[in-house]
């Protein structure tokens, strides 16, 4: 790992989608019901995917 950059390294990358895909999952859980409850937590799945990727493009410097 960088320690210039530890975003360089993939591991830090999915750990950070998936603890704010955890945190908007517990909210939901928490604190929603219904059909709300079902669209965050589909917000969450897509958020544990799409953080780490977007985060690795950020760091590589492609568009």
């Amino acid at each position: 790992m960088s320690a210039a950059n530890p975003l360089a390294d993939k591991r830090v990358r999915s750990l950070v989608g998936l603890l704010s895909a955890g945190t908007i999952a517990l909210v939901a859980l928490l604190f929603l019901d219904g059909l709300i409850r079902l669209v965050v937590l589909g917000v969450a799945a897509v958020d544990a995917v799409l953080t780490p990727y977007m985060l690795g493009l950020a760091i590589d410097g492609t568009h």
